[in-house]
């Protein structure tokens, strides 16, 4: 217990509690210092000693005699005869009942005490049968009282009322919460004080400090997100400056119909023969200029694997081109293209590539788009359908101009003199230049030297570079760039916006991580309920038939393992309705149709609540697409792999941090919370991770071979001159459902 607890208990404060603790031989102690049993016990004996003396005391005291009066007997307060005339009785009857009661034998002018007295009265003014009346009417009485009291009982209580919230964020200072509380600054300075905490009017407060501080006043503490509002109000968009910008334009289509070889011919690049098997694998952005006006293309991939990269590119575009194959037609990522495109209420654009092959079949392909509610203008529908060659070229200028047109229908425009907004399309962590993202900047002109916020992380933009390698110093509204300056990497997805006030970077950041932390704290008692297992997939089957529908109940029931599972919630036949939708957000599921459609309710709740919905033609594509996903939720398995070694050299003890290893890396490299052992003559004396990497007092994240550095190794100390720290890193090995199925 620590001492201002104890000193709340007992109603005292701590610095007179710290007083007590003094005499007693328990010294050394602040407000914040905790007590030990032992110091407990002796504290609170000694507290029972002073009290068993003061009772002692009392009870010497009570047991001397009283003083006497020199009254041998009580005063005679009233005669027999007076007592008689008093009762309206005969004084002969009054003296006889005297004597009944047991007062001896008295005469008309004997005297009776107070106690005699009031004896007769009762006897006189109570007879026995009134008094039998009197106990029989106060029975009555108690038992009316009784039932009252039941029913008062069985009453519901009062629902007691909620605690007053205090909202408190990482920039919350004295002064600040003082006021919420309705205190005076300096009081709330005392009470700081007191817990050994010296602070002054304008000075921060520690989120866990403020919440005890809230929390002892009969308040209840809520940590926020302030600076959400504070970036909002930073918002300095104007309408009145906006001008129109360059459209993103995002190519999808199924596997092989030419999305990429379409992109190589309008950029000259030949990007496809960069990619493994001539797929693409990755988000890229490029921008080109047609006839004086730009255009920004988002490639995505094709491959059934990267339906959420998909998804991603689908959510920053302005126009989706559609590549389907004149010579294959409408395939299932056609279709999940179509979907992504119209989740994300963007106009498609068809462009029907490979019409220079001999088994082209352009009007086979209009027909069937026709089945998806693409109908061609020619036919009298809204969609714009380009027959293109990405070999020759053919069509691919009508196609560009087509982009420019719809651009300029749609009005696509942007302030390019506020702050910049964008969104991240991809990450990664390149081992020269650190965290590295694709942006495509949406609104205002981002420049070098600006300081941005990025979900939860951030910094300052150190270089941009342009899809052709180039690099740039600003980058104005429609243009992709690759930034240089994250502090971590970002999400794909994260939303990118440029902060006036650089100071409050971290405090953004820490704030956000605060509030992510009190919601998944939240969530987990909500949630807990409906999702018990997180490596249980569970699915919405919608079919078009009952037939086909157990058939894939059946094969879906083959692909159970100990690890991992598929829990069917539900499973119908038609089509897919808004309350499948509302079931699969309560249930945290994911839809698969087969051979039916989605009804335009379903697709506006869906996009809302963010509920995945797939689609398939073919069952073995259904099956292998669930197989990839519970693949993906079996538990990981690493395998270490020694990436360096460093000798001990020499010991250094810290109070408070603990024993420093001092250290030459010897081979490889040593890098900040990895897995390490320690090997003192060939034996394997600890297995843990390195706590604490620095040079020069500096924390560093790694350090290379040939240069001296401080280790400090996590719960272990026992560490001397010539040991060996070996350093590992963890490689996940991918699993396969089949080999897992068949062990």
């Amino acid at each position: 217990m620590r001492v201002r607890d104890l000193a709340k208990e007992l109603g005292i404060s701590s610095k007179e509690l710290i007083s007590q603790l003094e005499k007693i031989g328990i010294k050394g102690k602040k407000a914040p210092s905790g007590l030990s049993e032992e110091e407990l016990e002796k504290f609170y004996s000694h507290k029972k000693g002073k009290q068993a003396q003061k009772e002692e005391a009392i009870q010497e005291v009570s047991k001397k005699p009283v003083k006497k009066t020199g009254k041998k007997k009580a005063d005679k307060v009233i005669t027999v005869s007076k007592l008689a005339k008093e009762l309206g009785a005969e004084s002969k009857v009054v003296i006889e009942e005297i004597k009944k009661a047991g007062f001896g034998s008295k005469r008309a002018n004997s005297g009776l005490t107070q106690e005699e007295a009031d004896r007769i009265r009762d006897i006189f003014l109570n007879p026995p049968e009134q008094k039998a009346e009197e106990k029989v009417e106060e029975k009555k009485v108690v038992q009316k009282i009784e039932e009252a009291k039941e029913k008062v009982e069985e009453k519901p209580e009062e629902i007691t009322p909620q605690k007053n919230i205090i909202k408190i964020d990482v920039t919350t200072t004295v002064g600040e919460l003082a006021e919420k509380m309705g205190l005076k600054p300096g009081d709330l300075i005392k009470k700081l004080l007191k817990q050994g905490i010296v602070a002054t009017i304008n000075q921060r407060l520690d989120l866990e400090v403020a919440s005890l501080i809230v929390q002892e006043e009969g308040f209840e503490p809520e940590i926020v997100d302030i600076y959400e509002d504070e970036i909002e109000k930073e918002d300095d968009r104007q309408p009145q400056r906006a001008r129109p910008r360059p459209p993103i334009v995002t190519v999808m289509g199924h596997v092989d119909h030419g999305k990429t070889s379409l992109l190589d011919y309008i950029r000259k690049s030949h990007i496809a023969q960069k990619e493994a098997g001539a797929i693409t694998q990755h988000i890229g952005a490029y921008q080109i200029d047609h006839k004086g006006s730009k255009i920004t293309f988002i490639d995505t991939p094709g491959h059934e694997a990267f339906t959420t990269m998909r998804l991603r590119g689908a959510q920053v575009t302005d126009i989706v081109v559609l590549v389907v194959a004149a010579d294959d037609g409408v395939m299932p990522q056609t279709r999940e293209a179509i979907s992504h495109a119209r989740l994300a209420g963007v106009p498609i654009i068809v462009a029907i590539n490979k019409i220079d092959l001999p088994q082209a079949n352009v009007e086979n392909v209009k027909q069937q788009l026709t089945s998806e509610n693409l109908i061609p203008e020619e036919w009298g529908g809204k969609t714009i359908v380009i027959p293109i060659s990405a070999k020759t070229g053919q069509g691919v200028d009508e196609l560009l101009d087509m982009i420019i047109l719809q651009a300029e229908l749609n009005e696509i425009k942007a302030d390019p003199e506020c702050r910049a907004r964008g969104v991240v399309l991809e990450a990664t962590l390149d081992k020269r230049r650190g965290p590295v993202a694709t942006v495509i900047i949406l609104e205002g002109t981002l420049k070098i030297g600006e300081p941005f916020i990025c979900g939860f992380t951030g910094g300052k933009v150190r270089a941009m570079q342009k899809d052709d390698g180039s690099f740039t110093r600003q980058a104005p509204p429609g243009t992709p760039v690759e930034i240089l300056g994250f502090s971590d990497l970002p999400q794909a997805g994260d939303e990118f916006r440029g902060i006036k006030n650089e100071r409050q970077l971290r405090d953004i950041i820490e704030s956000r991580k605060k509030v992510l932390a009190e919601m998944k704290k939240k969530t987990q008692v909500l949630s807990g309920s409906i999702i018990d297992d997180e490596r249980c997939l569970r699915l919405i089957i919608k079919a078009d038939v009952s037939g086909t529908l157990e058939a894939i109940k059946d094969a879906l029931s083959k692909l159970s393992h100990p690890e991992v599972s598929v829990k069917i919630v539900h499973a119908g036949v038609g089509i897919i309705n808004k309350s499948d939708v509302l079931l699969a957000e309560a249930s945290k599921s994911m839809i698969i149709g087969f051979n039916v459609k989605v009804d335009p309710q379903a697709e506006t709740e869906a996009g809302k609540s963010f509920v995945e919905i797939r689609n398939y033609n073919v069952i073995y594509h259904l099956i292998d697409d669930i197989k990839k996903a519970l693949e993906g939720k079996l538990a990981p398995v690493y395998k270490e792999e020694k990436i360096g070694e460093a000798e001990v050299l020499k010991i250094f003890y810290i109070s408070r941090i603990g024993t420093i290893a001092g250290c030459i890396v010897k081979q490889g490299r040593i890098k900040n919370a990895a897995p390490a052992q320690l090997v003192r003559d060939g034996n394997i004396v600890y297995k843990g991770e390195i706590a604490s990497l620095r040079r020069f007092k500096e924390d560093v994240s790694e350090v290379q071979e040939g240069i001296e550095c401080g280790i400090l190794l996590k719960n272990f100390s026992d560490i001397k001159p010539g040991d060996i720290i070996e350093v590992f890193k963890k490689e996940r090995i991918a699993r396969a459902l089949e080999e897992e199925i068949e062990k």
